[in-house]
């Protein structure tokens, strides 16, 4: 099989700009997030185009084929169900010419939601997709095999179908299109499809339809129609306690709205403190804000009597929930009214309570039936008994309140709809194996799916969103929180969040992947960190995205499902239910509880896992394969693990680009912050002299010295040796990324795999004394390199602007403060920043973020983050900039440009002719830079052009400033000065 060589599309220059324009497309309706859902899931447009950049060539030089190239990635990334079958088939054809005519074989070890490997698929590869998740590896099958395997609908009824076709032929009767024909047409009284949706589109909607059908006609009764016709939509709830002092129930409210558009409906509580009750009284319009519908009876997590005014704190209403005594009342039906848009909202009456306390009983009548409910040979109780996580997890912190099983995440009334529909797929199961039993598999884990999604919006922890009249997903963020008061969704009511709303969400997803022409993926369930032995050396690439440390604890969360999916498929796919609730010992994620309690603990076994993942990734690629490893956590220590860990496992970093992908939707494409998601592009490390690189006399008697029992001579490279090859491969990836536009923060960002490409030719890097140079050092070193080359490249532009000689000229170093503040304007404009990535900033130019905070307040605190601070901001840190100046202080350029613009700005000109005649060589190019950063509606943008408008006069008053104010030339100033004795 023929090895090449080559360099792929991703170890070249992308077109980043226009890739980022569209990296977070999709995710709504009709997305992959629209099949099971998942956490986490990436955008299939950044997967996509990481995907194609990782296994096709890099563009020949003539600059024709490279546009051509980064015209195809980006029209093929820029939405995410591409609909253009002959730009697919043009990308394929490139794949293979890069595989010698072969499809390539890609793996995602750690699939989880199935972006990266759909990809994989829809470009026409050999997908492979691993996840130790059992509730992921449900969520792949169902979509990476059987949409690819039964978009035609059921093998055995296409075969009935065609026989059928040729019986008719043969009586001279018109051909049939068979492919709009599935296995429900040979049931008695089920009609063949009239739309003109895939088959197997079809038969989900007919079989859900069919299942809700079934569950309205035994547990319809428990939701009654309005007597005027009005639909109950949801009913809301308040979990209740009792007073310890008065003993009266008390409501736990957060807040009182019901709807905030106009007019705004909100509800009050009617209270009878003598009789220790309340009703409710909802109110519209004028009435409805006035009543300060924000404020509930909760005031944080303490809730005040309202028939006596006692508090009582969190701890004391955990207490009653752990002792069972925390109850619940009916407070408000949200009603739909046929023909009409909006909502009306009603209080709720004793006959809506006759109707849950109905539910209640037909509940205990199936429980009674033991473990012959699910039709198991498992013992499985009827209500899911499985334990919820310890009241530690970080997660799902639901424990403390008494939360003990997955069952009682829901009501009773919730958890009849739940067994009766989770039973009715059963029904379809058994139904459907009588024709085809494979059929019937996929069928029955699609319903199951559907009953996923419908979960995700009615339990008693989703509430209700006044702002777009409809349940919150319990997922709105990647945990599980106790919530005061919720909501309950009808499952009849055709509404958002109802049965048949999350159906037709699905089948526009299904519809999706059917559409695309792919083969099924090959979907295991196992542990990254051991893959099949027979897997070694078989993948040309790995493409993954793996947990980041404790950023999404996977198994958790993922235990909402698992107990429902055991209990309606989980004898068909009993690989994946061989533990009470999700594998949690062998989760590669940072979670205390599961390593002994302690956070060191946890980050060990994370770390250590994952290094033995990648070395696995090693061993299943191929010799001439590529590494593409997504990764998004924020500490820059995390990076530096992670980078350690692949070098250990044998792997050399090549490029590194980040898209971004992670939600942060901000103004100025430039200011894309490095919390985005990285693709670390990696390949195999060469064996033998590594990467063929010369090496000095020193180093070569440095290697002479190492002992048998340490890592052989070729594996190690020296840092004197390297400096100069850092420097030579960083500037000519940077003259690339400037040339494509690429620009502030991911101008970093990008040149960190150009950088690291050189340190990982080694499996160790030390200086010539012996001392190991870490990753962390020697990024240290790249972030300086690429921040000396931008500084000069911005700087050269202004001076070009400004056509200032004497700046050009000057051989002085731009200090580092200014350094700092010219790399913030131009990577994040005006935007705020974490901590760690104003450190790796502060960095990269050699100065102490402390002292940028403290001493000259540069930078400042706001909400949690940093943000670079304005002229007037900062105006008490430039107090005595003039008189500091004046008396040849080495003054940081920055507060000598941030001073003129106050000093302009009060009409201060003797001052202001001063600072000009001392510093006004050096401060034109800056404030020229600056206001080429900055939006056009930033303030200090328009005090600096403000300043540079008026030049010339301002020059000519510094001229005779000086003339008036003549004396000895100063002594340069050495930067070292700097935090010196002025």
């Amino acid at each position: 099989m023929k090895v090449t060589n080559s360099n792929r599309y991703i170890e070249d220059v992308l077109p980043l700009t226009e890739l980022n324009q569209h990296a977070q497309k999709g995710g709504g309706i009709g997305s992959l997030n629209a099949m099971h859902p998942y956490f986490a899931r990436r955008p299939l447009t950044a997967s996509r185009a990481m995907t194609l950049a990782a296994l096709i060539e890099a563009p020949a030089a003539d600059e024709s084929t490279r546009k051509a190239l980064a015209q195809l990635l980006v029209a093929l990334s820029s939405d995410e169900w591409p609909n253009d079958p002959a730009l697919l088939e043009r990308a394929r054809e490139i794949i293979r010419n890069a595989h010698s005519g072969r499809a390539p074989r890609v793996l995602d070890p750690f699939a989880g939601g199935g972006s990266m490997p759909l990809e994989a698929l829809r470009l026409g590869c050999e997908a492979v997709a691993l996840d130790l998740n059992p509730v992921a590896y449900l969520a792949l099958v169902a979509s990476l095999v059987y949409p690819q395997q039964y978009g035609r609908g059921s093998e055995s009824a296409r075969q009935r179908e065609g026989e059928k076709a040729n019986q008719r032929m043969a009586h001279g009767e018109a051909q049939a299109d068979v492919t709009q024909y599935a296995l429900r047409s040979t049931f008695p009284g089920m009609d063949a499809p009239t739309r003109e949706s895939a088959p197997l589109v079809e038969d989900v909607r007919t079989w859900a339809e069919w299942v809700l059908t079934q569950a309205q006609a035994e547990i319809g009764a428990c939701y009654p129609v309005d007597a005027d016709g009005a639909m109950p939509v949801a009913y809301l709830w308040a979990k209740t306690i009792r007073c310890a002092h008065c003993g009266g129930e008390v409501p736990l409210i957060k807040r009182r709205w019901l709807c905030t558009d106009a007019p705004p409906v909100a509800y009050r509580l009617v209270v009878e403190r003598e009789r220790k009750s309340y009703t409710v009284e909802i109110l519209t319009g004028a009435a409805a804000t006035a009543s300060d519908p924000e404020r509930g009876t909760m005031r944080g997590a303490t809730v005040e009597c309202p028939y006596c005014g006692t508090p009582t704190e969190r701890a004391r209403i955990a207490e009653q929930g752990r002792a069972g005594l925390m109850g619940q009342h009916l407070l408000v039906v949200v009603l739909n009214r046929a023909g009409q848009t909006g909502r009306e909202f009603r209080a709720a009456t004793e006959a809506d309570r006759a109707a849950f306390a109905l539910a209640e009983a037909l509940l205990a009548e199936a429980e009674a039936e033991g473990f012959d409910f699910w039709g198991f040979e498992r013992l499985l109780s009827v209500i899911p008994d499985e334990p919820t996580p310890h009241e530690r997890a970080r997660s799902v912190s639901i424990r403390l309140y008494g939360v003990e099983t997955w069952g009682q995440m829901f009501n009773a009334r919730q958890l009849l709809a739940l067994v009766t529909l989770g039973r009715q797929i059963r029904e379809v199961r058994a139904l459907l194996t009588t024709q085809d039993a494979d059929y019937a598999r996929a069928m029955a884990l699609f319903l199951s799916v559907l009953l996923s999604r419908y979960i995700t919006r009615s339990s008693v922890m989703t509430i209700w969103d006044p702002g777009t009249n409809k349940n919150s997903s319990i997922f709105a963020r990647h945990d599980i929180q106790m919530t005061w008061d919720y909501s309950e969704i009808n499952p009849f009511s055709g509404s958002a969040g109802s049965w048949e709303s999350q159906l037709n969400a699905l089948l526009l997803s299904i519809a999706n992947l059917v559409a695309s022409p792919m083969h099924p993926a090959t979907v295991r369930l196992g542990s990254a960190a051991r893959l099949p032995e027979e897997w070694a050396g078989t993948f040309d690439a790995v493409i993954t995205d793996p947990p980041y440390y404790d950023s999404v604890t996977y198994a958790d969360l993922s235990d909402y499902f698992y107990p429902w999916h055991k209990r309606i498929v989980g004898d068909d796919y009993p690989e994946a239910f061989v533990t009470e609730v999700t594998p949690k010992d062998e989760e590669l994620v940072q979670e205390a509880i599961y390593h002994g309690g302690t956070k060191a603990a946890a980050q060990q076994f994370y770390e250590d896992g994952m290094a033995t993942a990648f070395a696995e990734m090693h061993r299943v690629l191929r010799d001439d394969g590529l590494a593409v490893i997504m990764f998004a956590h924020k500490q820059s220590s995390a990076w530096e693990t992670l980078v350690s860990a692949l070098i250990r496992a044998g792997f050399q970093i090549t490029a590194s680009w980040p898209l971004n992908t992670e939600g942060r939707r901000l103004q100025s494409y430039r200011a894309v912050a490095l919390a985005s998601s990285v693709y670390l592009v990696c390949r195999k490390r060469a064996k033998g002299e590594s990467a063929n690189r010369r090496i000095s006399e020193s180093a070569k008697r440095r290697e002479s010295e190492v002992s048998s029992n340490q890592l052989p001579a070729t594996s190690i490279g020296y840092l004197e040796d390297l400096q100069t090859d850092l420097r030579t491969t960083i500037r000519r990836y940077l003259e690339r990324f400037w040339a494509a536009g690429i620009g502030g923060a991911d101008f970093f960002m990008s040149a960190i795999g150009p950088g690291l490409s050189v340190f990982s030719r080694y499996a160790r890097v030390e200086r010539y004394d012996g001392g190991q140079v870490g990753v962390s050092e020697f990024l240290d070193l790249v972030r300086h390199e690429v921040a000396a080359y931008a500084i000069e490249r911005i700087l050269g532009v202004a001076t070009e602007t400004v056509g200032e000689e004497r700046y050009a000229e000057s051989k002085a170093p731009l200090d580092q403060p200014t350094q700092f503040y010219l790399l913030w304007r131009w990577g994040y404009g005006e935007w705020d920043v974490p901590d760690g990535e104003a450190v790796l900033l502060s960095t990269a130019v050699g100065v102490d973020l402390k002292v940028l905070l403290e001493r000259l307040g540069l930078v400042g605190k706001i909400k949690g983050k940093l943000r670079l601070l304005t002229p007037t901001e900062r105006a008490d840190k430039l107090a005595r900039v003039v008189e500091r100046v004046a008396a040849g202080g080495a003054v940081p350029l920055v507060d000598v440009l941030h001073t003129a613009c106050l000093l302009w700005q009060e009409d201060r000109q003797d001052e202001l002719a001063a600072l000009i005649a001392a510093r006004g060589g050096e401060l034109w190019p800056v404030a020229q830079a600056v206001v080429e950063l900055l939006g056009r509606e930033s303030a200090e943008r328009k005090a600096l052009l403000s300043l540079l408008g008026t030049r010339g006069d301002l020059e000519l008053r510094a001229q005779r400033w000086a003339e008036t104010h003549h004396r000895e030339p100063r002594e340069e100033v050495k930067q070292g000065r700097l935090w010196g004795e002025e």
